[in-house]
């Protein structure tokens, strides 16, 4: 095929570099006259004009479909972003203050050292983070089973606590320990101002410095 084109082509150009006078072709007034045809179609039909820019720009977007869209950000929608991060860091942080504040104002309530130990073994474990904190707030907490607690106050006076038992330790213008059910020992520090009152469902327990135990039974 590529041959044959050659050929043609090359005799094409013979024929007309001789003004078409080839004694071996046949009708070459025809063929001077298509050939004048052509010349003026030509002529009466110019190529037209066209953007070389807009055609360089829809062959970019025809081999390349999914362009990657690359976003400016401005330097001002930068330092707003900067401006609120920081913000909500601070505003995080003065909760952690204020938070940290109230939790050590009631971390003490009286409560010196809080400790757990199992029935069957002298090893003394801290209690669970909940139930130290409800403790410390003054709350009634009941000792686990097969355990006892132990409690040291700030005055200086300790408390034992029989498993299953519930108490609660709040400290103000007085000591006051609340036991609903079980037992405790009690070695109260001597304090004449300030007394020690064990509250039961029953009765108020009153001492200024003494040893002594509670019982409240079920």
């Amino acid at each position: 095929m590529n041959q044959w084109k050659h050929e043609w082509g090359k005799e094409s150009f013979e024929h007309f570099s001789n003004d078409g006078a080839s004694p071996d072709r046949k009708g070459e007034t025809e063929d001077f006259e298509g050939y004048g045809l052509i010349r003026q179609g030509f002529h009466n039909h110019p190529i037209p004009p066209y953007d070389s820019g807009h055609l360089a720009q829809m062959m970019f977007d025809s081999a390349v479909p999914h362009k990657p869209i690359i976003r400016t950000v401005s330097p001002f929608r930068l330092s707003w972003n900067f401006a609120l991060t920081f913000a909500n860091g601070l505003a995080i942080l003065l909760c952690v203050i204020v938070l940290g504040i109230q939790f050590a104002s009631i971390s003490s309530n009286g409560i010196k050292t809080a400790r757990l130990s199992p029935i069957e073994s002298a090893s003394k474990m801290d209690p669970s983070w909940l139930w130290a904190m409800r403790l410390r707030m003054g709350n009634l907490v009941t000792i686990p089973p097969y355990m006892t607690g132990e409690f040291e106050l700030i005055d200086g006076s300790t408390l034992h606590a029989s498993a299953g038992a519930q108490i609660a330790i709040q400290f103000g213008h007085d000591r006051r320990v609340q036991l609903k059910r079980g037992s405790i020992h009690v070695w109260a520090a001597k304090n004449k101002e300030t007394p020690m009152i064990v509250c039961t469902p029953l009765a108020d327990v009153i001492v200024t410095g003494t040893v002594f135990n509670v019982q409240v039974l079920p």
